[in-house]
Formats: structure tokens, sequence, C-alpha cells
């Protein structure tokens, strides 16, 4: 169940239990109660009330954890894709560096190597505008 769904979730249960409350605080004309039956009805009302207290606190804890939890997914899968960004990067610069030491290459097979890093730089760069901004697209 997506985040979204389960805060939704937590909302309506929420409400229930405060529509739950208030009809318990309420009595009706037709629930008519033997005399001393009034302490009872308030001591369950308010044992149910802070049943309902108890529950709310929980739900707003597990909210907390499953957001806290959210976030920490999220930055453990930016740092993944940062780190395979500086993989390739630094893939590149060897290449760039094995090219400055085989200046004895014909001009034909340089113009290759050239050409292969230039895409390998783009792919790159694209790859990291995707993984530090998730909404761009090309």
């Amino acid at each position: 169940m997506k985040t979204n769904q389960r805060m939704a979730a937590i909302f309506r249960r929420t409400g229930n239990l405060t529509d739950g409350k208030t009809d318990l605080v309420e009595p009706t004309a037709s629930h008519a109660s033997p005399p001393g039956a009034a302490g009872l009805k308030a001591t369950a009302a308010a044992l149910m009330q802070d049943e309902s207290r108890q529950l709310q606190r929980h739900l707003l804890d597990l909210t907390r954890r499953l957001l806290t939890i959210n976030e920490a997914e999220h930055r453990r899968i930016g740092g993944r894709l940062q780190d395979q960004v500086l993989q390739s990067l630094v893939g590149i610069h060897i290449r760039l560096l094995a090219l400055d030491k085989q200046a004895i290459l014909s001009s034909k097979d340089l113009n290759k190597q050239i050409a292969s890093t230039r895409r390998s730089v783009q792919k790159s760069w694209h790859a990291f505008q995707r993984a530090s901004n998730p909404k761009h697209e090309d």
C-alpha cells in the first residue's frame, strides 16, 4: 500500500474513532437506563475515549515511522545513483588518460576513441541529470 493510501486510511480511521466517541458521549432517548447505569455508561465511555486516544497516538507514531523509513529509502537510492554516476565519470577519466598516453595512434583510431569517449560523457551527464532531478525527462 502506498504512503498516500496509508495516510488516507489512517485519517479515515481516526475520523471514525472520533465519530464513535461522540456517539458514546451523547445518549439517545431510546436507550432508557435504570438508575445508576449512567455512571457505568460514563465509565465505559471514558474507557473507550482513552482507548481511542491511545489508538490515535499509535497511528500517528506508525505514520511517523513510515515517513522516516520512506525518507531513508529515498536517501539510500539517491546515494546509489550518485555512486553509479561517479563510477562512470572515473571510468571516462581513466579512458582519457589512456588516450593521452597513446599519442602514437593513427588519427582515424584517435577520432574513433574521441567519439566513443564523447558518447560516454554524454550518457553519464544524462544519467547524472536524471539522478539529481527525478522529474527531469530527456
